[in-house]
Order: C-alpha cells, then structure tokens, then sequence
C-alpha cells in the first residue's frame, strides 16, 4: 500500500465488484501467484520430517547425531494448508456480519485472493511454512487476517520467498521480495502514480512533519521512508510539500479531502455536515451516511447498510447479508 493520504476509506482487492464492499480498498502492492489444487475443500494435512541435527550430548559409540523431529510443510501443499487454517480460525467472525459459516464457501474466497501471492516459490521454505500456520492464527481469530497482515508475520513472508529479503533501496519487483522491518511496513515502491521502477521501501507510522506520497503531487524520488498520514486522524498528505500536515478545521478552505473528521470539502470549505440535507453518502463526510436525505452517524458493527461506505472505521458492507462487518465476516462468509 502506497503512503498516501486516503479518502473517507481505505480500501483493498477482493474477488468481487470493488464499490459492492467498500470504497475502502487495500491496494496489496506486489502481491501475485498460482493455486495448489484441492478437493471438495479440504487441504491434505501438513507433512512431518525429520532431520538428523548434532547432538551437544555425549553419544554411545557409533553414533554421532540423534533425531530431531521438526515439521516442515511441502510447497505444494502450502497454500490449500494457509487457506484452511485461515478459515477455520475465523468461523467465529460471520455471526457477527449476519453470516454463516461454510467452510467450501471459505475457501474458495479465500484460495483465490491468494492466487498471486504464490506465482513465485522459488525461494520457498517449509520449515517457515509451518510456522506461519500457527502465527496466522490469532490474526484470523481476530477476523482481520487479510493478505497485507498475514505477510507483516515474518515466518508467512519467509515462507514464500525465503530468508534473503531485499534491503530498503533494492530494486524490487513486489512487496513480497522486500524484508521486513522493526519500526514500519517494508513494501516495493512504485511512485505515487505506480509507474516507476520498483525499490524497497518503509512505511512509517504518522507524525507531522514526515515525507509521504500524495497521487497528485511529487516527493522527492529518493524518498524511501514514506508516513501514512491518514493513520492519524488529525493528519493528511500535502501534495504541495509531500509531508504530514494537519488537517483543515470547519470553516477552512479545502480542495478534495482535507479537512477534519466528522467534517467534508463541499463548495471549497470544510463543513460539518452531520445532520445537514444530502443526497448521497459521499456528502456526508467520515462516519456518516445519508439515510432519507439526511446525514446520519455511520452504521456499526451488525447494522443494517445499503453499501459502499455506510459504515463507520474499519467496517465494511458485506455484499451477502447488507450489514456492517469485520472483514472476515464481508470476504469469507455466507448467507
């Protein structure tokens, strides 16, 4: 995901028409690949292996190494494993969205926004693999295990490229090729319009005064650490400086999208616009959707919406069951 200053939502692919989710789409920078098969929906079990590793304790004669058992997960068995583990781990979330859970229907969803993250295992190791099933867990128990978290777990992203990453600056052909960082989101830079060779870049946390990326302006191109402004709430991009900046008070002037929640540019100034007439959510302003020609506060989490971004935060409009969701509950579950 590009460092840039978001609309009223952040958003993310998804096998489905983009706006019968959200606007809020993730842009997963990078990410390509291929499926393992499987059947009826249920992936094979993963593999076991066993190595022989020095042993640091005295042996009996003729014998120089003992057994270690360590599980390591074969590469075309990876995928269908992830996507099952996945799945299961987030059963509990579709009650939530005012869904059911079937696991077919799961993984399915789930094996397909998978596909490009598995177009290149030449680097693959199984013994990450394995591991990587058991660190996504929790994630997926949280209903947020989406393709760009799961590859910030350092086994999961290890486990399709292997352990030589590149460093920031490198050229880089996705995110995937790029390592992982302490203090940010390593991800493979493009430019602000996505029409520049690729380098190893780090998204950091927002604070005013940082470089950032706005689609309508133009930072530096040596620019490699680069702040997601719109992570704080008070912050935006200036396209004119490429930095953090605060947002725009009521009353101020404003071209697009700068001003300060619940606040939205209409005629050029920022108005807060709860309450006020509208004629479509995209009036409203943050947290806010036009019910009955009128700005009312953004659905929650079960509440009834009719789509795009009538939800409030991280929310989504599930397609399936026209309620405001988690993400598990909107791209993995049923009717």
């Amino acid at each position: 995901m590009v460092a840039i200053a978001s609309g009223r939502r952040r958003a993310y692919a998804a096998p489905m028409p983009l706006r019968s989710v959200s606007s809020r789409v993730l842009v997963l920078v990078g990410l390509v690949g291929c499926a393992s098969p499987q059947t009826d929906g249920v992936a094979p079990e993963p593999e076991d292996s066993t190595t022989m590793v020095p042993s640091s304790s005295p042996q009996r004669a003729g014998t120089g190494s003992v057994p270690v058992a360590r599980k390591e997960l074969q590469s075309d068995a990876f995928k269908a494993e992830l996507t099952r583990t996945i799945c299961e781990a987030s059963a509990g979330c579709c009650a939530s969205g005012g869904a059911s859970y079937n696991p077919e229907v799961c993984n399915k969803a789930n094996d397909e926004m998978w596909n490009n993250a598995f177009k290149d295992l030449s680097g693959y190791d199984g013994v990450a693999a394995a591991r990587c099933l058991e660190a996504v867990k929790p994630l997926a128990t949280s209903c947020n295990a989406e393709i760009q978290k799961v590859l910030e777990l350092a086994d999961c992203r290890v486990a399709l490229r292997g352990p030589k990453l590149l460093a920031t600056g490198a050229a880089c052909k996705g995110s995937l090729d790029c390592a992982l960082v302490k203090n940010g989101r390593a991800f493979c830079w493009t430019g602000p319009k996505g029409d520049q060779a690729g380098r190893c870049a780090v998204e950091t946390p927002p604070a005013a005064g940082k470089g950032c990326a706005h689609p309508q302006g133009a930072p530096p191109s040596d620019l490699l650490e680069l702040s997601k402004c719109s992570a704080d709430a008070s912050l935006r991009c200036d396209p004119k400086t490429s930095q953090c900046v605060p947002k725009v008070p009521v009353g101020g002037e404003c071209a697009f999208d700068e001003c300060a929640a619940p606040a939205t540019c209409r005629d050029k100034r920022c108005k807060a616009m709860s309450g006020k007439a509208c004629k479509s959510t995209n009036e409203c302003g943050y947290d806010l959707r036009c019910v009955a020609e009128k700005c009312v506060p953004g659905g929650k989490l079960g509440e009834a919406c009719a789509g795009g971004m009538d939800c409030v935060g991280d929310l989504f409009c599930a397609p399936h069951s026209k309620k405001c969701s988690n993400w598990a509950a909107t791209m993995l579950c049923t009717k």
